[in-house]
């Protein structure tokens, strides 16, 4: 790898065979154990390859293995996730090939149609549907496809707008926002922006937060003419 950092576990690493495709970096994280492991790498360096490694030596270990539904692996992607799951049963049916006899590496196999190998997403679907009781939602729910969920969050900025129009004075901050913001013909202007902004906010961990910090960001003081601070955005 490229770029590596890691936290490796005491000692248990056997040594790297002569030959092997694997770099000393990718060896110490495919074997490592007893720690808690960061490994960062840039694109294309073999990330996935050396997970699969790892996973396929965690339960492909007769004495030591974990069955391989025992295990959550979550990727950013369902691309990701599905490459994943084949490379998987590939290097199961190539070891099995090697060792036919292992009722172990058998049951790995049959087993891995049942492995966790998703999205965080479909992993926390798979569980709100698994139980409904303590999620208090219909188990027959299903996931807003893109138009549907644009539609929604139209719906709802447009009430939104209503009731501050019908909460504010005409001359309420307000509608002095939507004539700054707004267009000639309607509000389109302003809510495209407040999209914007929704959309932006989302890509932090706390968004509520995010957006509180930067409408205080506008507040500098009283006055026509306040004092800003050195460290001050404006």
């Amino acid at each position: 790898m490229s770029e590596t950092a890691a936290v490796f576990g005491a000692g248990g690493i056997p040594p790297r065979p002569e030959g092997s495709r694997w770099t000393e970096e990718q060896w110490r994280a495919i074997h490592a154990r007893g720690a808690d492991l960061l490994v960062s790498a840039a694109a294309g360096s073999g990330k996935t390859a050396v997970l699969v490694e790892r996973i396929f030596r965690t339960v492909s270990d007769e004495e030591r293995g974990v069955d391989i539904d025992r295990l959550l692996v979550v990727t950013f992607t369902n691309a990701a996730a599905a490459e994943m799951r084949q490379r998987l049963r590939a290097r199961l049916e190539e070891a099995l090939r090697q060792r036919p006899d292992s009722r172990h590496l058998r049951r790995q196999l049959a087993l891995a149609g049942r492995a966790q190998v998703a999205t965080l997403h479909a992993f926390c679907l798979e569980v709100v549907r698994r139980y409904p009781h303590l999620s208090g939602l219909d188990p027959a729910f299903r996931i807003a496809d893109e138009t549907e969920a644009a539609l929604l969050r139209q719906e709802a900025l447009e009430d939104v707008f209503e009731k501050r129009y019908a909460a504010e004075p005409e001359d309420g901050p307000f509608w002095r926002l939507a004539d700054a913001f707004g267009g000639e013909r309607g509000d389109d202007g302003l809510m495209k922006l407040v999209d914007r902004l929704y959309e932006f906010a989302r890509s932090h961990p706390f968004p509520e937060h995010w957006l509180r910090e930067a409408a205080a960001a506008f507040r500098a003081g009283e006055g026509e003419r306040p004092e800003l601070p050195e460290d001050h955005p404006w």
